[in-house]
């Protein structure tokens, strides 16, 4: 009847368990972000900012290095090359444009 309270009783029959991000390659943390960028584009699109928030931040987490990946990090002089040239690419308007969108797009 109308206005009843229903009790509904949900069994669990099979789980999954999901890998953990340091047990991902970076093929799966790839593909784990592009999915959360879609769904947070779709929240984002359906008004609900929260849930889009949290998706679009589980993607940033998943897109940064880890500290392993830095073993063979640059001697100062390639880090040096590497300076000029992003100093060269913010004078780029292109580039700007480029970072702008990236930006606007939740990256």
């Amino acid at each position: 009847p109308g206005g009843a309270d229903l009790t509904y009783q949900l069994t669990l029959e099979d789980f999954e368990q999901a890998k953990y991000k340091h047990e991902m390659s970076n093929a799966e943390k790839l593909e784990f972000a592009e999915k959360a960028k879609e769904m947070g584009t779709q929240y984002f699109k359906a008004g609900i900012f929260d849930l889009a928030l949290k998706k679009y931040q589980v993607l940033s987490e998943y897109l940064e290095p880890e500290a392993e990946e830095f073993d063979d990090m640059p001697d100062s002089d390639d880090e040096d090359k590497e300076k000029e040239a992003e100093k060269s690419e913010e004078k780029d308007p292109e580039h700007e444009k480029k970072s702008q969108q990236l930006l606007l797009a939740g990256f």
